[in-house]
């Protein structure tokens, strides 16, 4: 293994441990070939790829947490609220409470119950405030609400 001494740069062949020109202590230096250096760098960028290969399947392909059941919730009341509002007179005068005063039912299919109030203008422009019930389905897959039907009191 070659050997170079740091202060005056003599280059030996030998395993000696002092400079025989300045006296001073030598390091070993290992010199690599360009093809070691060239397989170092794709070991390194294949474990990069391994990594992310299998870091999905360790995590179970779920990066996001999954949405909670208030979190469906919330967003049932909202997309019932819309659809209310298509249904009034006088849209821009809605007013809804918040959502956590809402109502919200469960059933099977992904089917949800919303009943709420909305205060709304009429036709005289008389302020009126309305029951209603809207009926969701939602679909998880697509993260869509299809109005299965609405009623608001009369």
């Amino acid at each position: 293994m070659p050997s170079k001494c740091s202060r005056c740069g003599f280059q030996t062949e030998s395993e000696i441990k002092k400079c025989p020109q300045c006296g001073a202590s030598i390091r070993k230096t290992l010199i690599r070939g360009k093809y070691e250096v060239l397989k170092a760098v794709l070991i390194f960028f294949a474990c990069i790829v391994a990594f992310f290969s299998v870091y999905p399947f360790i995590h179970g392909g779920k990066l996001k947490p999954a949405a909670t059941q208030q979190d469906i919730s919330q967003e049932a009341v909202s997309a019932a609220q819309e659809f209310v509002s298509r249904k009034l007179i006088v849209r821009s005068t809605a007013r809804f409470p918040h959502s956590s005063q809402a109502r919200v039912a469960w059933g099977a299919d992904n089917q949800y119950t919303i009943n709420s109030y909305v205060e709304a203008q009429n036709r005289a422009g008389e302020m009126l405030k309305k029951n209603y019930e809207c009926v969701l389905r939602y679909e998880p897959e697509k993260k869509r609400w299809h109005l299965v039907r609405v009623t608001i009191e009369k």
